[in-house]
């Protein structure tokens, strides 16, 4: 069984690094989904609402990806900032869920839509991205624990 502590102390932090390392991300999805709205509507004034959407989930969400790459890159515990990316969407789940207890059904359907493109798609592309960067990153760098015990495995002959 996985314990958190031994003797009192904690075991890894990876987990509370990861989890507030997830909720600067999703700040900081926040904040450029937010400007880059505003930046759409004022730049392009004459665009259908429709194309303006559109612009302001795309151009949003690549760039959170982007941002969670360059984490990827610059974090040495890879593994922190895979559980951190895929803990952004989590939390945003347990806030439409919060949501959909809290609002009658009038204001979901003004806040769910806004609330999608401003948190829950930029947080999947940036997601997909980091889980694609580790698979990639986990192949070229294989776990040396993992190897080991694949290595003891194979030397010890099954009774």
């Amino acid at each position: 069984m996985f314990l958190f502590t031994r003797n009192g102390n904690l075991q890894n932090l990876d987990f509370m690094y990861a989890f507030f390392l997830g909720v600067a991300l999703l700040f900081v999805y926040f904040i450029i989904s937010n400007r880059l709205t505003m930046l759409f509507e004022s730049l392009f004034p004459s665009f259908s609402r429709t194309a303006k959407n559109i612009l302001g989930i795309a151009v949003p969400a690549v760039l959170c990806a982007g941002v969670a790459a360059l984490l990827f890159r610059v974090i040495k515990k890879k593994k922190v900032v895979l559980i951190a990316c895929v803990m952004v969407p989590v939390i945003t789940l347990i806030f439409i869920i919060a949501m959909v207890f809290m609002y009658d059904k009038e204001t979901l359907e003004v806040l769910l839509p806004s609330f999608i493109g401003i948190f829950i798609i930029p947080a999947l592309a940036a997601a997909a991205a980091v889980i694609f960067l580790y698979r990639k990153w986990a192949v070229m760098n294989p776990d040396p624990i993992r190897e080991e015990e694949q290595e003891l495995e194979r030397r010890t002959p099954d009774n």
